[in-house]
């Protein structure tokens, strides 16, 4: 099953990101400013926007360093949940161990976006079960899923499983 990385501004419940955006962001502050005592208005002036209204790109950065200062470790296919729970799927993204990046979802299927077709489900190395991300999404179960066997997309809560693939 994926494990769930989720990126906050503060974090109250996360076991594997205790520090969010703004625990990460005093923390840098006062390693570049060993004398600042907390009180200062340039301290409070630089302190990044929620992650809720940064930019794509500015949230993946703060996602990056976020993982680096928790030390988190994200196997391939886990999720990096940026922002928390949110409207439809908003914020859901992908660990790629590969390359060691966040993979946005895709939307061309379904519009409440689901699992990009490079995290194929089947039996091969890398491969996942399609029960990889059951329980992630309350809207959609991050569906449909690519088939490496049948180079399709598919839907296991529809009934649509593909041959020998929900072993796990």
């Amino acid at each position: 099953m994926a494990e769930v990385f989720e990126i906050l501004d503060k974090v109250l419940y996360s076991r594997n990101c205790p520090l969010g955006v703004e625990d990460v962001y005093e923390k840098e502050y006062f390693e570049k400013n060993p004398a600042a005592t907390g009180d200062e208005d340039e301290f409070e002036d630089n302190k990044p926007p929620s992650i809720h209204k940064m930019e794509e790109e500015e949230q993946l950065e703060w996602a990056y360093k976020v993982l680096k200062v928790n030390e988190a470790n994200p196997k391939h296919g886990d999720v990096i949940w940026i922002g928390g729970d949110d409207y439809r799927n908003n914020g859901i993204h992908f660990w790629d161990a590969k390359n060691n990046k966040i993979i946005p979802m895709e939307t061309k299927i379904a519009d409440y976006g689901h699992v990009p077709k490079m995290f194929a489900v089947g039996k091969g190395e890398g491969e996942f079960s399609s029960r990889h991300w059951d329980g992630i999404s309350y809207y959609n179960n991050l569906e449909p899923y690519w088939s490496s066997k049948t180079k399709q997309w598919f839907y296991p809560s529809n009934g649509e499983h593909e041959p020998d693939t929900d072993s796990e």
